[in-house]
């Protein structure tokens, strides 16, 4: 555990990116990606492209699925997964603190970087989502709304696996993130939805749909909350997002949206897939 903070996992990450993008030559593509597809079981046959269409390892990590790879649940009482992963937490929580695991806990309003946002969401549910290497890495909204601002924080770039989460208390209010507020209209009210997207080890950065910013830049940069010059609609299942390599998502939902989950932790979960009903 001491040794995973002293190593430079920020430099690791950027090395791994740069390597990622190294350019493959034609006759190279189809044996390096499908050995690398072998490796992780990624469904190759939903790629939107061939094999050998993917210049690089990294266009083959980011890459769109076939139309009609996701359905995505488009019934107006239904939050959908924003990603393919594994269910880590899928459950409301007692006033501003969440579980990682039994035993270890961090406060929202750390996760969020912010007293004033965290108090919006206190005694709210919360869903976490770990994207696995075969995992499709693009992030989409779970809900019909609008963005109108977002919270870029950084922070460290520990692994987001069974290891860091077993190990490193308060992981994902540590680790680079990026934190979207969806803005919902639910029974007639206006509530919002926060939608985190968690950095760790190996991931190049994460970029938005909506704006121009990349996480994990070469130079040093500080936790802002970024209003956007104009409001953002987006469809539920419009891409949110990418991880240009993989990690965690998480969905945080106001006390006043009331329902049930509809998935458990350890649960393999699809974007598009209901995972939480308001009926």
């Amino acid at each position: 555990m001491i040794l995973i903070k002293l190593l430079p996992l920020r430099f690791f990450s950027r090395i791994f990116g740069l390597l990622a993008r190294l350019y493959l030559l034609p006759g190279l593509r189809h044996l390096v990606l499908a050995g690398y597809s072998r490796i992780f079981r990624i469904q190759v046959q939903e790629a939107e492209l061939p094999l050998g269409s993917y210049g690089t390892l990294h266009q083959f990590f980011i890459r769109k699925l076939k139309p009609g790879s996701r359905i995505v649940d488009d019934r107006e009482t239904i939050l959908c997964s924003p990603v393919d992963g594994k269910v880590l937490h899928a459950e409301p929580f007692q006033g501003n603190r969440l579980v990682q695991i039994k035993g270890l806990s961090y406060s929202l309003a750390e996760l969020l970087g912010s007293e004033a946002e965290a108090s919006n969401f206190a005694n709210g549910t919360v869903f976490t989502i770990y994207l696995s290497p075969a995992d499709y890495h693009r992030i989409h909204s779970p809900f019909s709304g609008f963005i109108n601002q977002f919270h870029y924080i950084p922070g460290k770039l520990f692994p987001v696996n069974s290891f860091g989460v077993t190990n490193i208390p308060g992981l994902f209010a540590k680790n680079e993130r990026i934190v979207t507020y969806l803005n919902v209209s639910y029974k007639r009210k206006e509530m919002t939805i926060a939608i985190i997207k968690v950095g760790a080890l190996n991931v190049g950065n994460i970029s938005l749909a909506y704006h121009d910013l990349h996480s994990n830049g070469w130079w040093p940069q500080t936790s802002k909350l970024q209003l956007l010059p104009q409001k953002v609609s987006i469809a539920k299942g419009d891409e949110m997002a990418i991880f240009h390599l993989g990690s965690t998502v998480q969905v945080i939902l106001p006390e006043q949206m009331k329902g049930r989950s509809l998935v458990k932790p350890g649960e393999k979960v699809f974007m598009g897939q209901a995972i939480f009903t308001m009926d």
